[in-house]
């Protein structure tokens, strides 16, 4: 499918406007009133009018390039995949965590942590691992201490008559989250998909991770999103991302054994009563990655009409989220699944308008990774232009910033594991290319 023609294309043409006014704009204005002066850990000198100038430059090609209507193409791809894949697993410290957040201008991590997230870092790592069998980044080490930490942290508990194994909030939490459980054995499975050899090692786990989502569903289909340990009464609350979680993990269950009934009977359960709800922002992501493997395990089980409806909607709401600075790496994976599913099976005009969407969103992102041969990059501050040099170069190359306004130049694991799993899915469920 061919992009926009940039004269039919608004966005296109905005962004060059504005390019043309930013430039026209520091023609005319003397140096120090573009460039605010800032210091920071991170500067290394008070620029001089000849970097001001490249990297005003190379701020306005940026913008412009982030809005190119083409998709991005294999090697660029590849390249996005392999430097994001490297920084998550240069992330991971300790005894398997991975650090959450990471401001490169000050080199300083953040204390905050989100256990589904980091549940979905691994989740992310292993996307990659079962799309070949080489491991040319050698990531089998970092998953296997991922998987270390969160069994060390998963608690056993008891509902109505079943025991299980979950994984809580922290070590010394007595809360379970359902999303982190149903990403860590997704993961599992696709750490066993790459290397089979390894059932056997997690096998257990698996099983006690799957009771646990079995003991959750409610009689509607939905899932209870929190267990806590140790109570007899357990809150009756959902979420769409973790009932988004949930049936991907148990319809990869389904996948990898056709024989467990229970499982397949749940997954029916869940799809029947999920894909009737409104539609929804937050179970977008998940529920079109799921949909994915339920056509793996029956493609007649797909609604495609639901597909498309849902997903023409959730672009109508992405409109904001595109016409900012900000990364939108999780909107885009659902698109990027969502056109997995619908490729060759509808209208072109419609297909067309997804995969242009698709295609802006992983270059638009692309634009947010940092690398390590240009340190130095400007931001449109709240006072003019800022130029910000990352202190270690090696360690911010490879992870996406949350965005490019003055609070969002940070990277963080969830942010780069969506933006890996868009251009991974792109590369090789969309374009039918290798990974390598």
């Amino acid at each position: 499918c061919n992009s926009q023609n940039e004269a039919h294309n608004p966005r296109m043409r905005f962004t060059h406007i504005v390019a043309s006014i930013l430039l026209l704009t520091f023609l005319l204005t003397p140096l120090t009133g573009v460039f605010a002066a800032h210091t920071t850990k991170s500067s290394v000198a008070t620029p001089t009018s000849n970097q001001t100038l490249v990297e005003l430059r190379e701020y306005i090609a940026r913008v412009t390039e982030s809005q190119n209507g083409t998709p991005l193409t294999p090697l660029e791809l590849r390249q996005s995949i392999q430097e994001g894949t490297r920084w998550i697993k240069n992330a991971q410290f300790g005894k398997g965590q991975f650090h959450y957040e990471y401001n490169p201008y000050a080199d300083t991590y953040s204390k905050d942590d989100n256990i589904v997230r980091q549940a979905g870092t691994l989740y992310a790592l292993t996307e990659v691992l079962r799309r070949d069998d080489a491991d040319p980044y050698n990531l089998t080490r970092a998953v296997e201490e991922s998987l270390e930490y969160f069994e060390r942290i998963s608690k056993k508990g008891t509902y109505e008559g079943t025991s299980f194994m979950c994984v809580a909030s922290h070590g010394a939490s007595t809360r379970c989250e359902l999303g982190a459980t149903a990403l860590v054995l997704t993961a599992i499975l696709g750490f066993i998909e790459h290397a089979p050899g390894k059932k056997s090692e997690y096998g257990d786990l698996m099983e006690a991770y799957r009771s646990f989502i079995l003991a959750m569903q409610k009689r509607n289909g939905g899932f209870r999103s929190l267990y806590l340990i140790g109570r007899t009464e357990q809150p009756d609350g959902e979420s769409p991302f973790a009932n988004g979680e949930a049936l991907l993990a148990l319809t990869r269950l389904a996948l990898f054994n056709e024989k467990d009934t229970a499982v397949k009977t749940s997954v029916d359960h869940a799809l029947t009563y999920l894909t009737k709800q409104p539609f929804d922002t937050a179970f977008y992501l998940w529920g079109m990655a799921a949909l994915k493997d339920v056509a793996r395990m029956d493609p007649k089980r797909i609604d495609l009409t639901y597909v498309t409806d849902f997903t023409l909607w959730r672009i109508e709401r992405g409109t904001l989220v595109r016409n900012t600075n900000k990364n939108f790496c999780a909107y885009t994976e659902g698109l990027v699944s969502a056109l997995s599913l619908l490729k060759n099976t509808i209208p072109l005009p419609t297909y067309t308008t997804i995969y242009n969407e698709a295609i802006h969103g992983v270059r638009k992102n692309r634009a947010l990774q940092l690398t390590v041969d240009n340190p130095t990059r400007a931001f449109m501050g709240d006072r003019g232009f800022i130029l910000e040099t990352y202190v270690r170069p090696l360690r911010a190359a490879g992870g996406f910033l949350t965005g490019e306004s003055d609070t969002d130049r940070v990277q963080r694991i969830d942010y780069t594991q969506h933006c890996v799993s868009a251009s991974l899915q792109m590369l090789t469920d969309v374009h039918g290319e290798k990974l390598y």
